[in-house]
């Protein structure tokens, strides 16, 4: 029962994901001077999501250029967000006592920011899309981060595990930024495996089954979870077209 809807309210929270994720892909395109909309964004993800399960690495993040016109910065794109991904994982692992005071001094220059807008407009938009893609990731691993230490939560309980708060208290951003960052490399299909090698290592004083457990229902409950939402909207979309 914990499980079953730990992984429903996860559903409900993926869309969260695809928003953040398309966001981000949006101002990184702008930033490289595509003429782009976030309704068009939001579709190449949604579409690169119904195979994010299935591949490895987050290959099928590359699916997102079948709907570019201009491939090539596409790519640079692409390659510039999974680069912005690693390193706000990174943050989190090395400046885990200071994030808080990190994503606050992001927001203040945002906000400080539209002082440049009656010096240089082109320096605006940048500065603006920069500072932006950086609060959004940070806000979106804050979030997976949440549902990771959810599962751990949804495991414990369902075995009625002794403290479990003691336990839980050592579920921490760092750590978990670090199994994210191994899960990400190309030795699986979509991070299976991997990732839950590194968590049992990394959580090491944890039990075994528990860790595995959660890192198993946290694939599902995000990786299982895109990749429903974009099967979901692939069928929709084929169907609509039919119908026209």
């Amino acid at each position: 029962k914990f499980t079953i809807l730990f992984l429903f309210l996860s559903f409900l929270i993926s869309p969260i994901f695809i928003i953040t994720k398309s966001t981000i892909y949006h101002f990184l395109k702008k930033l490289l001077g595509m003429k782009s909309s976030l309704r068009k964004s939001i579709n190449s993800v949604l579409f690169a999501s119904s195979l994010d399960v299935f591949t490895p690495a987050k290959i099928n993040d590359f699916a997102r250029l079948k709907g570019e016109e201009n491939k090539k910065l596409a790519l640079y794109a692409i390659f510039i967000e999974r680069l912005l991904d690693i390193s706000t994982l990174l943050i989190f692992v090395f400046f885990n006592n200071s994030f808080y005071f990190i994503i606050l001094t992001i927001f203040i220059l945002f906000l400080f920011s539209n002082f440049f807008y009656s010096l240089n407009k082109s320096l605006f938009n940048y500065f603006n899309l920069i500072s932006g893609s950086l609060l959004i990731s940070l806000f979106h691993w804050l979030i997976a981060f949440r549902i990771f230490k959810a599962s751990f939560e949804v495991i414990l309980n369902s075995l009625n595990f002794n403290q479990i708060l003691t336990i839980i208290d050592s579920i921490t951003l760092n750590k978990f930024s670090i199994v994210t960052i191994l899960g990400v490399l190309p030795i699986s299909v979509g991070g299976i495996g991997i990732r839950e090698a590194a968590a049992i290592k990394i959580f090491s004083k944890i039990d075994p089954y528990v860790v595995f457990a959660s890192a198993v229902i946290y694939g599902l409950a995000v990786s299982g979870s895109l990749s429903l939402l974009g099967i979901l909207y692939v069928n929709l979309n084929q169907r609509f077209s039919k119908l026209k």
